[in-house]
């Protein structure tokens, strides 16, 4: 049954081949060109994407500060107010005694490490070393020759800051006069605690 109404709109398929055909036919001189369907709604036009948004740039992650290490004061600055008076009036019990003369720095190490550590063993509290005065000139020195005078007092000071001298000393002080005054140190150890019996 036909349709009222007049015609039927055409279907999109339809629509592109008769636009197809129309663009090959010249329209006459004075012919009406025919009207737009208007029945149809114009689609919108697409709508440019916005330009997306860079993400705000993540935060760096900064390294944490570290609080460095608190430096312990040199060892022959340590000690307790009654161990410095006992230190001046040269009332020291000395416990066991090393001399480093006419020693190489190697030598001399090497019998320090090995004194403080079996002084330590035998439970000693006050060790004396004696390393010698002297005067350290300018001049270069080999660590396998005699030491020149001077060195070995101060290399031990080097040698008690490190470990494992450090480990089980717990003060240096210049000796008194009666033990060779800034010839010769007094070294307190540590006390060794008691192993516990399993």
């Amino acid at each position: 049954m036909p349709r009222r109404g007049g015609k039927r709109p055409l279907r999109p398929g339809e629509k592109a081949l008769w636009q197809k055909v129309t663009d090959t036919v010249t329209p006459r001189p004075g012919a009406i060109l025919p009207i737009t369907d208007l029945s149809e709604e114009p689609k919108p036009a697409p709508s440019m994407s916005p330009r997306k948004r860079r993400a705000p740039p993540l935060p760096i992650a900064l390294p944490k500060k570290t609080t460095p290490p608190e430096e312990l004061p040199p060892a022959y600055e340590a000690g307790d107010p009654r161990q410095a008076r006992h230190v001046a009036r040269g009332r020291v019990e000395i416990d066991a005694e090393l001399d480093l003369h006419g020693l190489t720095q190697e030598q001399a190490r090497t019998r320090l490490d090995h004194f403080i550590e079996f002084a330590s063993l035998r439970g000693n509290r006050v060790v004396l070393v004696i390393t010698g005065k002297g005067h350290l000139g300018e001049s270069r020195y080999d660590p396998f020759e005699e030491a020149p005078r001077g060195i070995l007092r101060q290399r031990f000071l080097e040698w008690v800051e490190r470990t494992p001298l450090r480990d089980r000393i717990s003060s240096v002080r210049p000796s008194h006069q009666r033990h060779g005054g800034r010839g010769a140190f007094y070294v307190f150890l540590k006390t060794r605690k008691p192993a516990r019996r399993l």
